[in-house]
């Protein structure tokens, strides 16, 4: 187990492609934070029942930090968790190209599989806009990359 890691943890191939054992996903919840725990739960497990709990500390992090009320800064968290967890183009599934008498990159996404959440769409799923609401959803996307991500440090760190 101890070789698997070092390897993967030293290889030279970064690429974006990341695939999770069972072993480093055990691993990783057991040495990681809460929230990040609970995100890999949602996304990797499908275990959704863990998503509100994911949510509410999510808000209440963005209310300590940008003292938005509870209503928009669960809303803020939720937004956040869903672009999280679905950041596929709507249209072509995050394929990244549609046939239509021949294939053809998306027209919905230019061909980059991602979905572009505009700044309606988001002023409208959160129920409020502004300044604050937008550093806030910036702020729980950063958490929401750290806590994810920095679990399998913190994994790696803990199996020495």
């Amino acid at each position: 187990m101890r070789e698997s890691l070092a390897r993967a943890v030293n290889s030279s191939d970064m690429g974006m492609e990341i695939y999770t054992t069972d072993v480093d996903l055990v691993a990783a919840m057991s040495a990681g934070t809460h929230l990040g725990s609970y995100l890999l739960r949602v996304r990797d497990a499908g275990q959704t029942e863990f998503s509100h709990k994911a949510m509410l500390l999510l808000a209440h992090k963005i209310i300590k930090r940008f003292r938005l009320s509870r209503k928009i800064a669960e809303n803020v968290a939720a937004q956040a968790l869903i672009e999280w967890l679905r950041p596929h183009c709507r249209c072509c599934g995050g394929t990244k190209q549609i046939i239509v008498d021949k294939i053809i990159p998306c027209h919905q996404c230019g061909g980059s599989g991602v979905h572009r959440f505009t700044d309606t769409e988001r002023r409208v799923k959160i129920g409020a806009g502004g300044r604050s609401v937008s550093d806030g959803l910036d702020y729980a996307q950063r958490i929401i990359t750290q806590a994810a991500c920095g679990m399998a440090v913190r994994a790696r760190a803990r199996l020495g």
